[in-house]
């Protein structure tokens, strides 16, 4: 299945300026595993990726997905998943 990832601020800077990509995936893939994905799929900026997916929020077809529901939120073909972030500001 195809699904399409928006990257913004430090996620969008870490991947070199990529804003979004579409990627494959199996079938009933886990949103608590597109992490792991994305870092072997972007080994050569893991360490930055890595800090900055583990502070930021999952976004599913426009809906924030909670922490603690990743590991049951199955992905579907066409969705829509954007890395949001932590905001800061003044």
């Amino acid at each position: 299945m195809i699904i399409r990832l928006l990257y913004f601020a430090s996620a969008r800077t870490a991947l070199g300026g990529v804003s979004s990509e579409e990627i494959e995936l199996a079938v009933s893939t886990k949103l608590k595993e597109l992490s792991s994905i994305l870092l072997d799929r972007h080994a050569g900026v893991r360490q930055e990726l890595a800090a900055v997916l583990g502070q930021s929020a999952w976004c599913v077809n426009e809906e924030i997905v909670p922490r603690d529901e990743e590991a049951q939120h199955e992905l579907k073909p066409g969705d829509t998943v954007a890395v949001i972030p932590p905001v800061s500001g003044g």
